[in-house]
Protein backbone atom coordinates (compact mmCIF):
# COMPACT_ATOMS: atom_id res chain seq x y z
CA UNK A 1 0.00 0.00 0.00
CA UNK A 2 1.53 3.25 -1.47
CA UNK A 3 0.60 6.06 -3.37
CA UNK A 4 3.00 8.58 -4.91
CA UNK A 5 6.00 7.28 -2.85
CA UNK A 6 4.72 8.06 0.18
CA UNK A 7 4.59 5.41 2.48
CA UNK A 8 1.76 5.01 4.99
CA UNK A 9 1.58 5.68 8.87
CA UNK A 10 0.54 3.58 11.19
CA UNK A 11 -2.86 5.77 11.64
CA UNK A 12 -3.39 4.81 7.66
CA UNK A 13 -2.40 1.40 8.31
CA UNK A 14 -5.06 1.44 11.44
CA UNK A 15 -7.95 3.10 9.26
CA UNK A 16 -7.67 0.49 6.99
CA UNK A 17 -7.76 -2.24 9.77
CA UNK A 18 -10.43 -0.97 11.41
CA UNK A 19 -12.83 -0.15 8.23
CA UNK A 20 -12.85 -3.35 6.77
CA UNK A 21 -13.08 -5.03 10.74
CA UNK A 22 -16.07 -3.29 10.91
CA UNK A 23 -17.59 -4.11 7.40
CA UNK A 24 -17.47 -7.93 8.00
CA UNK A 25 -14.26 -7.95 5.85
CA UNK A 26 -12.18 -9.54 8.21
CA UNK A 27 -9.53 -11.39 5.76
CA UNK A 28 -9.45 -8.30 3.84
CA UNK A 29 -8.48 -6.30 7.29
CA UNK A 30 -6.04 -9.62 8.14
CA UNK A 31 -4.01 -8.66 4.77
CA UNK A 32 -3.81 -5.20 5.70
CA UNK A 33 -2.65 -6.09 9.11
CA UNK A 34 0.22 -9.32 7.82
CA UNK A 35 1.41 -6.01 5.63
CA UNK A 36 2.08 -4.01 8.36
CA UNK A 37 3.74 -6.65 10.27
CA UNK A 38 6.28 -6.66 7.58
CA UNK A 39 6.94 -3.05 7.51
CA UNK A 40 10.50 -2.54 9.37
CA UNK A 41 10.28 0.65 10.89
CA UNK A 42 6.00 0.71 11.32
CA UNK A 43 4.42 -2.69 13.77
CA UNK A 44 1.03 -2.77 14.77
CA UNK A 45 -0.01 -1.29 18.05
CA UNK A 46 -3.18 -1.46 20.35
CA UNK A 47 -5.39 -0.24 18.16
CA UNK A 48 -4.18 -2.63 15.43
CA UNK A 49 -4.29 -5.32 17.30
CA UNK A 50 -7.95 -4.22 18.65
CA UNK A 51 -9.11 -3.45 15.21
CA UNK A 52 -8.76 -7.60 14.45
CA UNK A 53 -9.89 -8.88 17.75
CA UNK A 54 -13.31 -6.33 17.38
CA UNK A 55 -13.96 -7.18 13.94
CA UNK A 56 -13.67 -11.36 14.46
CA UNK A 57 -15.63 -11.03 17.56
CA UNK A 58 -18.39 -8.73 16.29
CA UNK A 59 -18.43 -10.88 12.94
CA UNK A 60 -19.29 -14.50 14.76
CA UNK A 61 -15.05 -15.61 14.57
CA UNK A 62 -15.11 -15.71 18.53
CA UNK A 63 -12.54 -18.14 18.84
CA UNK A 64 -10.43 -16.35 16.48
CA UNK A 65 -10.75 -13.12 17.97
CA UNK A 66 -9.46 -15.31 21.10
CA UNK A 67 -6.72 -16.52 19.17
CA UNK A 68 -5.56 -12.72 18.19
CA UNK A 69 -5.54 -11.60 21.97
CA UNK A 70 -3.54 -14.33 22.94
CA UNK A 71 -0.99 -13.53 19.97
CA UNK A 72 -1.13 -10.18 21.40
CA UNK A 73 0.10 -10.84 24.72
CA UNK A 74 2.52 -12.89 23.39
CA UNK A 75 4.68 -10.29 21.47
CA UNK A 76 4.20 -7.86 24.60
CA UNK A 77 1.86 -5.43 23.09
CA UNK A 78 -0.59 -3.99 25.92
CA UNK A 79 -3.81 -4.28 25.68
CA UNK A 80 -6.47 -1.11 27.05
CA UNK A 81 -10.10 -1.27 28.48
CA UNK A 82 -11.53 -2.03 24.80
CA UNK A 83 -9.05 -4.87 24.13
CA UNK A 84 -10.66 -6.70 27.61
CA UNK A 85 -14.05 -5.52 26.66
CA UNK A 86 -14.10 -6.96 22.82
CA UNK A 87 -12.19 -10.26 23.99
CA UNK A 88 -14.72 -10.57 26.84
CA UNK A 89 -17.64 -10.57 24.53
CA UNK A 90 -16.12 -13.32 22.29
CA UNK A 91 -15.46 -15.34 25.66
CA UNK A 92 -19.28 -14.67 26.73
CA UNK A 93 -20.38 -15.79 23.18
CA UNK A 94 -18.16 -18.79 23.13
CA UNK A 95 -18.95 -19.89 26.93
CA UNK A 96 -15.72 -20.69 28.28
CA UNK A 97 -15.55 -19.96 31.91
CA UNK A 98 -11.89 -21.06 31.92
CA UNK A 99 -10.66 -18.42 29.32
CA UNK A 100 -12.84 -15.95 30.64
CA UNK A 101 -11.26 -16.32 34.27
CA UNK A 102 -7.87 -16.68 32.40
CA UNK A 103 -8.66 -12.74 31.35
CA UNK A 104 -10.30 -11.20 34.26
CA UNK A 105 -6.60 -12.39 36.07
CA UNK A 106 -4.75 -10.65 33.59
CA UNK A 107 -7.38 -7.94 34.22
CA UNK A 108 -6.30 -7.88 37.98
CA UNK A 109 -2.60 -8.03 37.22
CA UNK A 110 -2.99 -4.92 35.12
CA UNK A 111 -4.97 -3.01 37.47
CA UNK A 112 -7.48 -2.37 34.75
CA UNK A 113 -10.29 -4.11 36.89
CA UNK A 114 -12.46 -1.38 37.87
CA UNK A 115 -12.94 0.55 34.89
CA UNK A 116 -16.92 0.43 34.40
CA UNK A 117 -16.84 -0.93 30.54
CA UNK A 118 -14.48 -3.79 31.37
CA UNK A 119 -16.56 -4.48 34.42
CA UNK A 120 -19.91 -4.59 32.57
CA UNK A 121 -18.02 -6.58 30.16
CA UNK A 122 -16.90 -9.00 33.06
CA UNK A 123 -20.47 -9.49 34.02
CA UNK A 124 -21.78 -10.17 31.04
CA UNK A 125 -18.75 -12.96 30.42
CA UNK A 126 -19.77 -14.73 34.21
CA UNK A 127 -23.25 -14.50 33.43
CA UNK A 128 -23.03 -15.97 29.82
CA UNK A 129 -21.10 -18.88 31.31
CA UNK A 130 -23.92 -19.35 33.84
CA UNK A 131 -21.88 -18.32 36.62
CA UNK A 132 -23.82 -15.72 37.78
CA UNK A 133 -21.93 -15.82 41.49
CA UNK A 134 -18.72 -14.22 39.76
CA UNK A 135 -21.23 -11.32 37.82
CA UNK A 136 -22.33 -10.60 41.56
CA UNK A 137 -18.60 -10.43 43.07
CA UNK A 138 -17.70 -8.04 39.96
CA UNK A 139 -20.64 -5.87 40.54
CA UNK A 140 -20.65 -6.11 44.33
CA UNK A 141 -16.51 -5.29 43.96
CA UNK A 142 -17.01 -2.62 41.95
CA UNK A 143 -17.01 0.94 43.46
CA UNK A 144 -20.01 2.88 43.44
CA UNK A 145 -18.75 5.79 41.76
CA UNK A 146 -18.23 3.82 38.95
CA UNK A 147 -21.61 1.64 38.90
CA UNK A 148 -23.13 3.59 35.63
CA UNK A 149 -26.30 2.68 34.29
CA UNK A 150 -24.38 -0.09 32.15
CA UNK A 151 -23.07 -2.01 34.68
CA UNK A 152 -26.87 -1.96 36.91
CA UNK A 153 -28.24 -3.39 33.45
CA UNK A 154 -25.82 -5.58 33.01
CA UNK A 155 -26.17 -7.11 36.24
CA UNK A 156 -30.21 -7.45 36.37
CA UNK A 157 -30.04 -8.99 32.22
CA UNK A 158 -27.49 -11.87 34.33
CA UNK A 159 -29.70 -12.62 36.96
CA UNK A 160 -32.74 -12.92 34.07
CA UNK A 161 -30.73 -15.01 31.81
CA UNK A 162 -30.11 -17.70 34.16
CA UNK A 163 -33.40 -17.62 35.84
CA UNK A 164 -32.78 -15.87 38.54
CA UNK A 165 -35.63 -13.81 38.41
CA UNK A 166 -36.76 -12.78 41.97
CA UNK A 167 -32.94 -11.27 42.63
CA UNK A 168 -33.29 -9.60 39.00
CA UNK A 169 -36.40 -8.12 40.36
CA UNK A 170 -34.68 -7.54 43.80
CA UNK A 171 -31.70 -5.36 42.14
CA UNK A 172 -34.18 -3.81 39.99
CA UNK A 173 -36.10 -2.12 42.98
CA UNK A 174 -32.31 -1.42 44.42
CA UNK A 175 -31.37 0.82 41.61
CA UNK A 176 -34.35 2.55 41.37
CA UNK A 177 -33.16 3.52 44.92
CA UNK A 178 -29.70 4.12 44.35
CA UNK A 179 -28.83 5.16 40.58
CA UNK A 180 -31.89 7.10 40.69
CA UNK A 181 -32.55 6.58 36.65
CA UNK A 182 -33.77 3.41 34.19
CA UNK A 183 -33.19 3.39 30.33
CA UNK A 184 -34.53 1.68 27.98
CA UNK A 185 -32.30 -1.29 28.46
CA UNK A 186 -33.12 -1.66 32.05
CA UNK A 187 -36.76 -1.50 30.95
CA UNK A 188 -36.14 -4.72 28.70
CA UNK A 189 -33.68 -6.34 30.81
CA UNK A 190 -36.21 -6.97 33.96
CA UNK A 191 -39.18 -7.29 32.27
CA UNK A 192 -38.01 -11.10 31.22
CA UNK A 193 -38.03 -11.51 34.89
CA UNK A 194 -41.70 -10.40 34.78
CA UNK A 195 -42.55 -13.11 32.74
CA UNK A 196 -40.00 -15.95 34.22
CA UNK A 197 -42.17 -15.08 37.73
CA UNK A 198 -45.35 -14.56 35.85
CA UNK A 199 -45.68 -11.48 37.83
CA UNK A 200 -48.26 -9.25 35.77
CA UNK A 201 -48.51 -7.02 38.18
CA UNK A 202 -45.13 -6.28 38.77
CA UNK A 203 -45.18 -6.39 34.54
CA UNK A 204 -48.08 -4.36 34.30
CA UNK A 205 -45.96 -1.42 36.77
CA UNK A 206 -42.85 -1.68 34.99
CA UNK A 207 -45.30 -0.56 31.67
CA UNK A 208 -46.39 2.26 32.94
CA UNK A 209 -43.05 3.25 33.50
CA UNK A 210 -42.15 2.43 30.39
CA UNK A 211 -45.16 4.86 28.92
CA UNK A 212 -44.19 7.68 31.20
CA UNK A 213 -40.82 7.84 30.42
CA UNK A 214 -40.81 7.54 26.65
CA UNK A 215 -39.67 4.00 26.06
CA UNK A 216 -42.41 2.50 25.44
CA UNK A 217 -41.82 3.52 21.76
CA UNK A 218 -38.32 1.12 21.62
CA UNK A 219 -39.09 -1.83 19.74
CA UNK A 220 -36.28 -3.71 21.94
CA UNK A 221 -39.15 -3.01 25.09
CA UNK A 222 -41.68 -3.70 23.11
CA UNK A 223 -40.24 -6.96 22.03
CA UNK A 224 -39.82 -7.84 25.67
CA UNK A 225 -43.66 -6.67 26.85
CA UNK A 226 -45.04 -8.88 24.04
CA UNK A 227 -43.00 -11.82 25.74
CA UNK A 228 -43.62 -10.56 29.64
CA UNK A 229 -47.29 -10.19 28.40
CA UNK A 230 -47.79 -13.90 26.84
CA UNK A 231 -45.87 -15.53 29.38
CA UNK A 232 -47.82 -14.22 32.14
CA UNK A 233 -51.10 -15.83 30.45
CA UNK A 234 -52.95 -12.19 28.76
CA UNK A 235 -52.41 -13.07 25.11
CA UNK A 236 -54.27 -10.24 24.32
CA UNK A 237 -52.56 -7.39 25.78
CA UNK A 238 -49.17 -9.61 24.11
CA UNK A 239 -50.90 -8.97 21.20
CA UNK A 240 -52.03 -5.22 21.54
CA UNK A 241 -48.68 -4.24 22.33
CA UNK A 242 -47.71 -5.69 18.86
CA UNK A 243 -50.45 -4.29 16.96
CA UNK A 244 -49.63 -0.83 18.01
CA UNK A 245 -46.14 -1.07 16.87
CA UNK A 246 -45.33 1.41 14.10
CA UNK A 247 -41.68 -0.74 13.59
CA UNK A 248 -41.54 -4.32 13.89
CA UNK A 249 -38.10 -6.61 13.47
CA UNK A 250 -37.86 -10.26 12.90
CA UNK A 251 -37.77 -10.78 17.07
CA UNK A 252 -40.84 -8.45 17.60
CA UNK A 253 -43.11 -11.04 14.96
CA UNK A 254 -41.16 -14.34 16.86
CA UNK A 255 -42.08 -13.42 20.28
CA UNK A 256 -45.49 -12.81 18.68
CA UNK A 257 -45.49 -16.46 16.95
CA UNK A 258 -43.73 -18.04 20.29
CA UNK A 259 -46.69 -16.21 22.63
CA UNK A 260 -49.36 -18.13 20.52
CA UNK A 261 -48.08 -21.02 20.63
CA UNK A 262 -47.20 -21.11 23.96
CA UNK A 263 -51.18 -20.70 24.94
CA UNK A 264 -52.05 -23.58 22.25
CA UNK A 265 -53.21 -21.33 19.69
CA UNK A 266 -51.12 -22.79 16.81
CA UNK A 267 -53.18 -21.32 13.95
CA UNK A 268 -52.89 -18.30 15.30
CA UNK A 269 -49.25 -18.81 15.04
CA UNK A 270 -49.37 -20.05 11.38
CA UNK A 271 -51.27 -17.23 10.74
CA UNK A 272 -48.54 -14.45 12.19
CA UNK A 273 -46.03 -16.14 10.23
CA UNK A 274 -47.64 -15.77 7.03
CA UNK A 275 -48.15 -11.94 8.00
CA UNK A 276 -44.65 -11.91 8.80
CA UNK A 277 -43.96 -13.13 5.25
CA UNK A 278 -46.24 -10.36 3.51
CA UNK A 279 -44.45 -8.16 5.35
CA UNK A 280 -41.23 -9.12 3.24
CA UNK A 281 -39.27 -9.99 6.72
CA UNK A 282 -37.16 -12.70 6.64
CA UNK A 283 -37.61 -15.19 9.19
CA UNK A 284 -34.89 -16.77 11.00
CA UNK A 285 -33.98 -19.87 12.56
CA UNK A 286 -35.47 -19.26 16.11
CA UNK A 287 -38.62 -18.23 13.98
CA UNK A 288 -39.15 -21.29 12.55
CA UNK A 289 -38.10 -22.89 15.80
CA UNK A 290 -41.15 -21.05 17.64
CA UNK A 291 -43.29 -21.98 14.55
CA UNK A 292 -42.57 -25.52 14.59
CA UNK A 293 -43.50 -25.69 18.53
CA UNK A 294 -46.65 -24.11 17.82
CA UNK A 295 -47.59 -26.94 14.80
CA UNK A 296 -46.40 -29.48 17.56
CA UNK A 297 -48.53 -28.49 20.45
CA UNK A 298 -51.71 -28.07 18.43
CA UNK A 299 -51.07 -30.68 16.51
CA UNK A 300 -50.67 -29.14 12.79
CA UNK A 301 -48.96 -31.80 11.40
CA UNK A 302 -49.65 -31.18 7.39
CA UNK A 303 -48.32 -27.50 7.95
CA UNK A 304 -45.40 -28.27 10.47
CA UNK A 305 -43.99 -30.86 8.24
CA UNK A 306 -44.76 -28.54 5.19
CA UNK A 307 -42.49 -25.54 7.60
CA UNK A 308 -40.17 -28.03 8.38
CA UNK A 309 -39.39 -28.72 4.69
CA UNK A 310 -39.62 -25.08 2.97
CA UNK A 311 -36.25 -24.65 5.30
CA UNK A 312 -33.78 -26.04 3.53
CA UNK A 313 -35.45 -25.79 0.21
CA UNK A 314 -36.88 -21.86 -0.09
CA UNK A 315 -34.59 -20.15 2.20
CA UNK A 316 -31.44 -22.74 2.41
CA UNK A 317 -31.93 -22.61 7.09
CA UNK A 318 -30.65 -25.71 8.21
CA UNK A 319 -32.11 -27.27 10.88
CA UNK A 320 -30.91 -27.01 14.35
CA UNK A 321 -31.57 -29.31 17.04
CA UNK A 322 -34.26 -27.75 18.31
CA UNK A 323 -35.96 -27.97 15.26
CA UNK A 324 -35.16 -31.64 15.14
CA UNK A 325 -37.13 -32.45 18.50
CA UNK A 326 -40.18 -30.36 17.49
CA UNK A 327 -40.13 -32.29 14.55
CA UNK A 328 -40.09 -35.52 16.01
CA UNK A 329 -42.76 -33.99 18.62
CA UNK A 330 -45.04 -32.98 15.74
CA UNK A 331 -44.64 -36.66 14.36
CA UNK A 332 -44.58 -38.36 17.46
CA UNK A 333 -48.10 -36.93 19.00
CA UNK A 334 -49.70 -37.58 15.81
CA UNK A 335 -48.42 -41.64 16.07
CA UNK A 336 -46.15 -41.72 13.19
CA UNK A 337 -43.18 -43.04 15.65
CA UNK A 338 -41.71 -45.08 12.95
CA UNK A 339 -41.03 -41.80 10.44
CA UNK A 340 -40.08 -39.77 14.13
CA UNK A 341 -36.92 -42.77 14.67
CA UNK A 342 -36.10 -42.22 10.92
CA UNK A 343 -35.59 -38.44 11.71
CA UNK A 344 -33.82 -39.02 14.33
CA UNK A 345 -31.22 -41.81 12.92
CA UNK A 346 -30.52 -39.54 9.74
CA UNK A 347 -29.54 -36.48 11.22
CA UNK A 348 -26.47 -34.35 10.39
CA UNK A 349 -25.15 -34.57 13.93
CA UNK A 350 -25.57 -36.68 16.80
CA UNK A 351 -29.19 -36.61 18.52
CA UNK A 352 -29.19 -34.87 21.81
CA UNK A 353 -31.29 -36.22 24.88
CA UNK A 354 -33.79 -33.75 24.22
CA UNK A 355 -34.78 -35.61 20.92
CA UNK A 356 -34.51 -38.92 22.53
CA UNK A 357 -36.61 -37.35 25.43
CA UNK A 358 -39.37 -36.28 22.76
CA UNK A 359 -39.88 -39.88 21.18
CA UNK A 360 -39.94 -41.15 25.14
CA UNK A 361 -42.95 -39.37 25.19
CA UNK A 362 -44.45 -39.77 22.44
CA UNK A 363 -44.18 -43.69 23.33
CA UNK A 364 -45.91 -43.05 26.14
CA UNK A 365 -48.65 -41.48 24.32
CA UNK A 366 -49.22 -44.27 21.67
CA UNK A 367 -48.43 -47.03 24.49
CA UNK A 368 -45.43 -48.25 21.84
CA UNK A 369 -43.20 -50.24 23.45
CA UNK A 370 -40.87 -51.70 21.29
CA UNK A 371 -39.60 -47.57 20.19
CA UNK A 372 -39.65 -47.14 23.52
CA UNK A 373 -37.08 -48.82 24.75
CA UNK A 374 -34.87 -48.36 22.08
CA UNK A 375 -35.36 -44.43 23.13
CA UNK A 376 -34.70 -45.58 26.73
CA UNK A 377 -31.92 -47.16 26.15
CA UNK A 378 -30.49 -44.27 24.39
CA UNK A 379 -31.24 -41.76 27.25
CA UNK A 380 -29.99 -43.96 29.87
CA UNK A 381 -26.53 -43.65 28.21
CA UNK A 382 -26.58 -39.54 27.75
CA UNK A 383 -28.72 -39.20 31.15
CA UNK A 384 -28.02 -41.80 33.50
CA UNK A 385 -28.74 -39.45 36.86
CA UNK A 386 -31.93 -38.01 34.87
CA UNK A 387 -34.67 -40.29 36.90
CA UNK A 388 -37.50 -39.25 34.46
CA UNK A 389 -36.46 -41.23 31.80
CA UNK A 390 -36.76 -43.75 34.01
CA UNK A 391 -40.33 -43.23 35.19
CA UNK A 392 -41.53 -42.87 31.96
CA UNK A 393 -40.23 -46.04 30.56
CA UNK A 394 -41.93 -47.67 33.57
CA UNK A 395 -45.03 -46.01 33.02
CA UNK A 396 -44.95 -47.27 29.21
CA UNK A 397 -44.73 -51.15 31.05
CA UNK A 398 -47.25 -50.08 33.49
CA UNK A 399 -50.05 -49.31 30.75
CA UNK A 400 -49.21 -52.53 28.92
CA UNK A 401 -49.39 -54.86 32.59
CA UNK A 402 -46.03 -55.42 32.35
CA UNK A 403 -45.37 -55.62 35.79
CA UNK A 404 -42.06 -57.83 35.39
CA UNK A 405 -40.40 -54.86 33.76
CA UNK A 406 -42.23 -52.10 35.84
CA UNK A 407 -40.34 -54.13 38.79
CA UNK A 408 -36.78 -54.11 36.78
CA UNK A 409 -37.03 -50.08 35.90
CA UNK A 410 -37.20 -49.45 39.58
CA UNK A 411 -34.41 -51.68 40.51
CA UNK A 412 -32.13 -50.00 38.14
CA UNK A 413 -33.11 -46.95 39.68
CA UNK A 414 -32.85 -47.82 43.08
CA UNK A 415 -29.27 -49.21 42.39
CA UNK A 416 -28.62 -46.12 40.61
CA UNK A 417 -29.68 -44.35 43.65
CA UNK A 418 -32.31 -41.95 41.92
CA UNK A 419 -35.33 -40.57 43.02
CA UNK A 420 -38.54 -38.87 41.10
CA UNK A 421 -37.86 -34.91 42.12
CA UNK A 422 -40.96 -33.37 43.23
CA UNK A 423 -43.07 -31.14 41.74
CA UNK A 424 -43.22 -27.56 42.45
CA UNK A 425 -46.09 -25.15 41.47
CA UNK A 426 -46.47 -21.31 42.31
CA UNK A 427 -48.59 -18.59 42.94
CA UNK A 428 -48.72 -14.82 43.36
CA UNK A 429 -51.54 -13.56 45.65
CA UNK A 430 -51.24 -9.20 46.72
CA UNK A 431 -47.93 -9.01 45.01
CA UNK A 432 -46.54 -12.18 46.77
CA UNK A 433 -45.05 -15.32 44.76
CA UNK A 434 -46.32 -18.21 47.64
CA UNK A 435 -44.04 -21.49 46.15
CA UNK A 436 -45.04 -25.27 46.88
CA UNK A 437 -43.15 -28.22 46.39
CA UNK A 438 -44.26 -31.70 46.67
CA UNK A 439 -44.43 -33.33 49.99
CA UNK A 440 -43.70 -30.06 51.66
CA UNK A 441 -46.07 -28.72 54.00
CA UNK A 442 -44.15 -25.33 55.52
CA UNK A 443 -45.93 -22.41 54.21
CA UNK A 444 -47.20 -20.51 57.31
CA UNK A 445 -51.45 -20.95 55.62
CA UNK A 446 -50.96 -24.72 54.81
CA UNK A 447 -53.68 -25.48 57.62
CA UNK A 448 -55.92 -22.80 55.66
CA UNK A 449 -55.14 -24.20 52.50
CA UNK A 450 -55.66 -28.10 53.13
CA UNK A 451 -58.97 -27.23 54.95
CA UNK A 452 -60.04 -25.16 51.89
CA UNK A 453 -58.77 -27.92 49.44
CA UNK A 454 -61.06 -30.48 51.30
CA UNK A 455 -64.22 -28.44 51.23
CA UNK A 456 -63.39 -27.49 47.13
CA UNK A 457 -62.65 -31.39 46.72
CA UNK A 458 -65.69 -32.57 48.63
Amino acid sequence: MKEDGIEPDVTTWNTMITSYAQSGQCHKALGFFCQMQQQADILPNVISWTAMIAGYSQNGLHDKALEFFYEMQQVGVRSDSVTISNVLSACAHVASLQKGKEIHGYIVRNSNEFHSSVCSALIAMYSACGNIAGARWVFDRTPETDKHLVLWNAMIAGYSQNGDNSQALELFRDMQIRCGRLDSVTIASVLPACAGLATLKQGKEIHAYAIRNGFVCVVLVQNALIDMYAKCGNIRYARLVFDNMSERDVVSWTVMIAGYGMHGLGEDSVSIFRQMQQAGMKPNLVTFTCLMSACSHTGLLDEGLEYFSSMTRDLQIKPSMEIYACTVDLLGRAGRLDEAQKIIESMPFQPNACLWGALLGACRMHSNIQVGEYAAKQLYKLEPENAANYVLMSNIYAAAGRWYDVAKVRKMMEEAGLKKPPGCSWIEVKNKLHTFVQGEESHPQMDEIDATLDRVAG
